[in-house]
């Protein structure tokens, strides 16, 4: 846990010694705990930056529940550990989601990277850089909790979107998430999005709590809450296999998923997510 320490405050500490003008920003999307929507948020967030003309790369790095590729119905054939054992180059495993979305499915590797050798990694970064350029926006469906592996994606991306709902326990396990991060990242980018909520004022004060516990013990500033209500139409799309954002694009919850869309790339914040460090370093921090 020490060496892994380390690595995580490197991370952080060598940002300030790199050239910070990248054409993509890497935002990871986590949860304290399961079963809060984090991949249905992922997946529809991914596909409404899409409908705002972004060139949006999805990846799934759920270790231990990947399942973007079901969300949307999808079959893929191949995984990352097929990139790392040489067989394929990175694009031959993206997998094409609706209105173009680009994929990588399944989290088969991920746990690998850092075993690999200077040989592959190299190799594997080279793969990378070759379609950096293609990407705007790089959305990583993280796991769970607070893992070793989960926390190096967390403070190796450009921007956190932490999904909680207003119950007790998720709350308890979001703050434990950004406690984590904090000791990292001194200046960590935290967003909140309450799923599942009755209404504003619901989410209003799932924010609330979180955002003060966060700058009273943490001295975390958290950025902006956004609420998502609870919408039986999500879990028709779930067994559909269909986004609900496409599948229902006239409900309340597509709406507000549109308006979280609309609020990241608003001037003032795309501009500030554009100061980011991209995919290829995102990748690089993974390996080492």
């Amino acid at each position: 846990m020490q060496d892994q320490a380390s690595k995580l405050r490197d991370i952080s500490r060598n940002r300030n010694d790199e050239d910070q003008t990248v054409s993509s920003t890497v935002m990871a999307v986590t949860s304290g705990k399961g079963g809060v929507g984090k991949s249905n948020m992922s997946t529809n967030l991914a596909l409404a930056l899409v409908q705002y003309g972004k060139k949006v790369l999805l990846m799934d790095f759920d270790l231990g529940l990947a399942n973007v590729d079901v969300l949307f119905g999808l079959y893929p054939r191949f995984t990352l550990r097929d990139v790392l054992n040489g067989k394929k180059k990175l694009k031959d495993i993206l997998i094409e989601g609706p209105e173009g979305l680009m994929i990588i499915p399944a989290s088969s590797g991920v746990e690998e990277m850092v075993n690999l050798s200077a040989l592959q990694k190299e190799r594997l970064i080279k793969d990378v850089r070759s379609f950096k350029n293609e990407v705007d926006i790089v959305l990583v469906d993280t796991g769970s909790g607070i893992y070793a592996d989960v926390v190096k994606m967390l403070v190796a991306a450009n921007e956190i979107i932490l999904i909680v709902t207003p119950e007790p326990t998720s709350i308890t396990d979001a703050y434990a998430v950004i406690k984590v991060v904090s000791k990292y990242k001194k200046y960590p980018r935290i967003k909140l999005l309450i799923n599942m909520c009755k209404n504003i004022a619901d989410a209003k004060n799932t924010g609330k709590k979180i955002t003060e516990a966060a700058k009273r013990f943490l001295d975390v500033e958290i950025g902006e809450v956004w609420g998502v209500p609870f919408d039986t139409h999500v879990a028709m799309a779930v067994r559909q296999q269909k986004p609900f954002l496409l599948q229902y694009p006239e409900v309340a919850v597509s709406s507000n998923i549109r308006k979280i869309a609309g609020n990241i790339l608003g001037a003032q914040n795309f501009n500030h997510y554009q100061n980011g460090f991209g995919i290829e370093s995102f990748f690089q921090d993974l390996m080492d």
